[in-house]
C-alpha cells in the first residue's frame, strides 16, 4: 500500500533520518548536528510528510513556513525511487495542502545533485546563490527560489497520476522493445509470404 501523509511521530522520524544520514553529502548528521534536537525543532516548529510503501518511508520532505517564506529543510526519496515521479508526487501533496499559501518556496541542494536540481528547475526553480565550501571543504550548494504560483502552474498542468496508463518509464520501454519485435516479425512474415507468392505466380 502507498501512501503520502503528514506525520508528528518523533521516533519514526529519527529512526528514518538515522537510516538515511549516509545518502547526504555530508552526512545528515554533520549538516543538521545532533539529530534529536534538530526532529523537535522539525516536529515542533515545522511540518513533515512522508511517503510510505508496504509499511516501508522511501520519501521524506521537511520544511518551514516562516512569514511569506516555505523553506524546503530536507527533501529525500530512496534511490529506487529517484527516477520514479515520487518526488514530484511528495512536492504536489505539499503545495495542495498549504492552499493558503502564497509566498515564495526557497531550497538549497548540493551542486551535484543533478536530480534534485533537475526537478527543481521543472518546477521553476531558478538558482538565486552558490555557496562555496558548505558545511565541509569541496562542497558547493546551490540555494534555489520561486514564487509558489509558479509551483502551482505547474502542477495545474501535470495530471496527478503522471505516468501514463500507470506504467513506469522501464515498464514502458519493455512494453516497446516487445512492440518492436512484434511488429518486426510481422513485417518479416509478410514480405516472406510476399516472395513466396511472387515466386509461385511465375
Amino acid at each position: 500500500m502507498t501512501n503520502i501523509t503528514y506525520t508528528a511521530d518523533k521516533e519514526k522520524v529519527k529512526s528514518l533520518l538515522e537510516r538515511i544520514d549516509r545518502d547526504f553529502f555530508p552526512c545528515l548528521s554533520v549538516q543538521l548536528g545532533d539529530l534529536d534536537k534538530y526532529v523537535k525543532k522539525l516536529v515542533g516548529k515545522g511540518r513533515i510528510v512522508v511517503h510510505e510503501e508496504e509499511g516501508q518511508i522511501d520519501g521524506l520532505f521537511g520544511y518551514f513556513i516562516r512569514r511569506d517564506d516555505m523553506i524546503c529543510d530536507i527533501l529525500w526519496v530512496s534511490k529506487e525511487k529517484r527516477k520514479s515521479v515520487l518526488l514530484k508526487q511528495i512536492v504536489r501533496y505539499v503545495i495542495e495542502n498549504e492552499a493558503d499559501f502564497s509566498g515564495r518556496i526557497k531550497a538549497k541542494t548540493y551542486a551535484g545533485n543533478d536530480t534534485m536540481i533537475g526537478v527543481l528547475e521543472k518546477l521553476g526553480f531558478s538558482v538565486t546563490r552558490k555557496i562555496e565550501n558548505d558545511y565541509v571543504s569541496g562542497r558547493t550548494s546551490l540555494l534555489f527560489e520561486t514564487d509558489s504560483s509558479k509551483v502551482r502552474a505547474y502542477f495545474n498542468n501535470v495530471k496527478p497520476d503522471s505516468t501514463p496508463y500507470g506504467i513506469s518509464r522501464e515498464g514502458r520501454r519493455f512494453l516497446y522493445c516487445l512492440l518492436y519485435k512484434y511488429f518486426k516479425n510481422i513485417h518479416l512474415l509478410i514480405r516472406s509470404l510476399h516472395k513466396n507468392l511472387s515466386w509461385t505466380r511465375t
